[in-house]
């Protein structure tokens, strides 16, 4: 596996790639985070095709954005310039949670350039929690002389395996049993550590995107979108009785890997 940096006009955008074969696979990170969580998806997927993780401006190693409050689609838009720059004309797009509404954006601004779209736990914001939300986005974790932000970023990581979305600690919006070891913890809180300035932005950018009414538009190319929330579910019964989408349930038993594969090859 590679990693790399290639320039677009707000600096340096980092990203990991692997594989050499096939139209290549871009794939997009939830928010906070990084490419480095994609990294065991990434690996699989690329024994059979070329895969590209990037950073999302203002996480990981990215640089920041230019707007001090961009929207989805500004970086669903730098997105694109990093694939202009690293030459990539026709792609494939996953994306997973935060990423998976950027690929959603990508999808719609690129008809001609984009095959599959995979949509990989799509978060809902409903308007119920949405004040919240911002409200939560607004007390960013920042450094101290007492060194306070360490331990609330790792706080952090570790409820966001347990809520979703992480800042709702309550029974009403559990993850589910999804508890990384303390080493993988670790290293997330790192990679949002080495961001502390802007890892809050794009999920902040998410809370306040319009995704029923952006995937209603959707282009009629192979959409999936799978282990979605559930409040999403009249949203996107309608869009696959117009065909433009294929929804499916995800079950404990399925294998990630070989899901997205098949997709991936679906005729």
């Amino acid at each position: 596996m590679q990693r790399s940096f290639v320039d677009i006009r707000e600096g340096q955008v980092h990203y990991r790639a692997a594989g050499a074969r096939g139209r290549p696979l871009v794939m997009i990170h939830n928010s906070p985070g990084s490419s480095r969580s994609l990294v065991p998806l990434l690996a699989a997927l690329a024994r059979n095709r070329r895969v590209i993780a990037v950073d999302t401006l203002g996480n990981g190693d990215s640089a920041a954005p230019a707007p001090l409050r961009p929207n989805i689609a500004y970086f669903a838009d730098a997105h694109i310039r990093t694939l202009d720059a690293l030459r990539l004309k026709e792609v494939d797009l996953y994306g997973y949670g935060v990423g998976a509404s950027i690929a959603c954006e990508m999808a719609i601004a690129l008809p001609d350039r984009v095959g599959r779209v995979l949509l990989h736990d799509m978060p809902a914001c409903p308007a119920a929690d949405r004040e919240g939300l911002l409200a939560s986005s607004e007390r960013r974790i920042l450094p101290d002389s007492e060194g306070t932000q360490f331990q609330r970023l790792w706080t952090m990581v570790r409820d966001a395996h347990l809520f979703s979305p992480w800042s709702m600690r309550d029974s009403a919006h559990p993850r589910g049993p999804d508890f990384s070891s303390a080493d993988e913890m670790h290293y997330e809180a790192v990679e949002l550590l080495k961001a502390i300035d802007t890892y809050d932005l794009p999920a902040r950018a998410d809370v306040l995107y319009s995704r029923s009414d952006r995937l209603s538009i959707l282009p009629s190319q192979k959409v999936f979108i799978f282990q979605f929330d559930h409040s999403l579910k009249k949203t996107l019964a309608t869009i696959a009785m117009t065909g433009r989408a294929d929804i499916l349930e995800m079950s404990e038993n399925d294998n990630l890997y070989e899901l997205i594969g098949e997709l991936l090859e679906a005729d």
